[in-house]
């Protein structure tokens, strides 16, 4: 939760950069390997960019068959 608060705040758009930089932060603070982190933020990416595009596409089929013609 608070990693996500550093991309509320953040100087960038959208928080680019700076949510990952307090992902990398804080799990350095907790002990973690860079090469564990890495793997972790690579999969934390992949799960976001899916799950935004299965709630994309279940919008989309949503909002087509509301307005059919």
């Amino acid at each position: 939760m608070s990693v996500y608060l550093i991309g509320l705040f953040a100087i960038t758009l959208v928080g680019i950069g700076t949510v990952d930089a307090g992902w990398l932060g804080l799990l350095l603070l907790l002990g973690i390997d860079k090469l564990a982190i890495g793997k972790f933020m690579v999969i934390e990416i992949a799960f976001v960019n899916l799950a935004q595009a299965i709630v994309t596409f279940f919008a989309y089929l949503l909002y087509s068959s509301l307005n059919w013609p």
